[in-house]
């Protein structure tokens, strides 16, 4: 079975995991200095990641340890806010909220998750 890795609040979590059903595993990592023991234990095929342009250095910071990891996962950074202007290069996508049902199933597809 597939995993995402989910870096945002509980209630994202929580509708990503409705959307995902049982097609796949939904893990979830809270804090910063989660993100990467995480995503070095559960190996996950998709890194869904909540994005703050204001705050950017730190998300850079955490986007350089997963890629020093791994470059073959797909992040997708999840915003509410215009994201493509402020978007780093090591991320493959991105996806604003308010998350939609029917965009995020056709995006996990996309990237192979379900």
């Amino acid at each position: 079975m597939k995993k995402i890795l989910i870096f945002d609040e509980p209630e994202i979590v929580s509708f990503i995991q409705g959307v995902a059903d049982d097609r796949c595993e939904v893990v979830w990592a809270s804090k910063d200095e989660d993100l990467l023991p995480c995503f070095q234990k559960e190996k996950p095929d998709l890194v869904l990641m909540n994005y703050e342009a204001s705050d950017c250095g730190r998300f850079g910071k955490l986007l350089k340890e997963i890629r020093a990891e791994s470059s073959e996962v797909p992040i997708i950074l999840m915003s509410g806010h215009d994201v493509l202007s402020h978007m780093p290069g090591n991320v493959t996508g991105c996806i604003f909220k308010p998350l939609d049902k029917f965009f995020l199933e056709s995006t996990l597809k996309k990237y192979k998750v379900f």
